[in-house]
């Protein structure tokens, strides 16, 4: 009985040693794969912050152009070579457009504004339609004056 009594206390004594190398690998582990992933972490913060920085730091050199009604097809254009160098999303086009509005192209997007369905603006390619029409060719056609002495 002495003997079954050592060889359990033996294979205690294994099991202990067994599980206290375990215990450390397995903490060993978690702290490189832990150490890793804050690696990774924060390498993608810092490459965010930088490409934001880079972003921020083009674009302001580079102004939006304002529409106050006159020559739409000249500020489309400048628009679009604007979304261009920016890389501007396209549910954000409509939108920076606007901030950019004054005087009668102002007011008459905020009658717009108030006549539509569920207040959902419109994609850019529409919205260009939209002001070509209210604002284009015949106020951007320089001979219109001319022919209408």
């Amino acid at each position: 009985m002495a003997d079954t009594t050592r060889t359990q206390a033996a294979m205690r004594e294994q099991e202990d040693r067994l599980e206290n190398r375990i215990t450390s690998k397995l903490e060993a582990r978690l702290i490189e794969i832990t150490t890793s992933i804050r690696q990774a972490i924060d390498s993608s913060i810092d490459q965010r912050i930088s490409e934001t920085l880079q972003r921020d730091t083009r674009l302001t050199r580079i102004d939006f152009p304002h529409f106050g009604g006159d020559a739409i097809h000249q500020w489309i254009y400048q628009c679009e070579t604007y979304f261009a160098i920016d890389g501007t999303p396209e549910d954000v086009r409509v939108k920076l457009a606007i901030i950019h509005f004054e005087g009668k192209a102002l007011q008459c997007h905020t009658t717009f504004v108030q006549n539509l369905p569920g207040g959902n603006l419109p994609t850019w390619t529409e919205f260009t339609k939209i002001l070509i029409d209210r604002f284009g060719e015949v106020c951007d056609d320089p001979m219109f004056g001319l022919m209408q002495l």
